[in-house]
């Protein structure tokens, strides 16, 4: 048994229906080809560049296949023949129709949002990369001072340092060398991004 329910507003002329679009909100559209005001795909191309969010079905007497591959391709979900439907094969067509439409626009929307959040990505790893660049850069300048005034200790005050000073103005040197590797390796890193 078949328990759908349908509610159809009919209209004769394209005109007319998109000024009801434009008043109302629908599930699907469904389409003849053969319109007072308009004729062919002229008509099925008004209405989705108008509501490209909404559903169209071609339901028209012409049983044209090049016709239908065409309405398809420009966005119809579904092409049928008047006289070659039944009831059942139309409810199917609207249901597979307005489901086909919402999974489109999902993941039209889906591939919106990764793409959103990929340029987020790219420009978080932008900033990220200048502020590895531009820190390791200024704190190289620190670093070259440090290590040349405590050598400038080691070789001026050698003759007054006991074992104990000698030792840790060696470690501040050993020091400034490694964190001056790591800068290094920063930079290194800032450049492969570029």
């Amino acid at each position: 048994a078949n328990t759908a329910r349908f509610t159809l507003d009919h209209v004769k002329r394209l005109e007319e229906a998109l000024q009801i679009l434009a008043q109302e909100c629908f599930d699907i559209v469904l389409l003849d080809l053969t319109l007072p005001d308009s004729q062919g795909l002229e008509s099925l191309s008004s209405v989705i560049s108008q509501y490209p969010s909404l559903p169209v079905v071609v339901l028209t007497n012409m049983n044209d296949d090049r016709l239908a591959v065409e309405a398809v391709r420009l966005g119809a979900q579904d092409y049928l023949v008047k006289r070659l439907v039944n009831a059942e094969l139309l409810v199917r067509s609207v249901r597979y129709a307005i489901e086909s439409k919402q999974a489109n626009d999902r993941l039209k929307l889906e591939i919106f949002e990764r793409q959103k959040a990929q340029e987020d990505l790219q420009r978080s790893n932008a900033e990220l990369e200048e502020f590895a660049y531009v820190a390791s850069h200024d704190l190289q300048q620190p670093l070259s001072t440090i290590s040349s005034w405590a050598q400038m200790l080691a070789v001026r005050y050698r003759s007054q340092l006991d074992e104990a000073a000698e030792k840790y103005i060696s470690h501040i040197v050993d020091g400034t060398v490694r964190m001056q590797q790591l800068i290094e390796d920063l930079l290194a890193y800032s450049r492969v991004g570029r």
